[in-house]
């Protein structure tokens, strides 16, 4: 399933996340794309808030990954993987353990490097327009 959105402020954040969550709610892997500085951390802050998430959300730029749990005791993984440059790291730091856990879900940015590894993901590609509005297209794939 197909779905693209806008976003005209952040003040359009929490449509945007409930639509995504209803729409993917069986989806538990979400690969978010797009230039640097386009909004792929703020979004995914919102969508771990939308889900329940207490504690404070930041980017894991240099851990590479953040867990955080949902009021519900649900796992969430955030992957900042930009830094990484082979397979080789990613598999250095359990990443396919990560990915085998179907009970959590799985926010992955910069996810290229990771691409062989990804099945049934939700692709979330952000844009920003000429307008200085962000459009997000969604889709579900096999590999990035």
């Amino acid at each position: 399933m197909n779905l693209s959105l806008e976003l005209n402020s952040l003040e359009d954040l929490p449509e945007i996340v409930k639509e995504i969550h209803l729409t993917y709610r069986e989806q538990n892997c979400f690969l978010f794309l797009g230039d640097m500085g386009v909004g792929k951390t703020t979004l995914i802050t919102k969508f771990c808030k939308y889900l329940g998430v207490k504690n404070e959300i930041s980017s894991p730029t240099y851990s590479i990954v953040n867990e955080y749990e949902t009021e519900n005791k649900k796992t969430i993984y955030h992957f900042d993987l930009y830094r990484i440059k082979s397979v080789d790291e990613l598999l250095d730091i359990g990443f396919i353990e990560y990915l085998d856990n179907q009970d959590a879900i799985k926010m992955i940015e910069w996810p290229q490097v990771g691409e062989s590894f990804y099945e049934d993901c939700v692709e979330v590609n952000m844009r920003m327009e000429e307008d200085g509005k962000r459009v997000i297209d969604l889709s579900i794939q096999k590999t990035v």
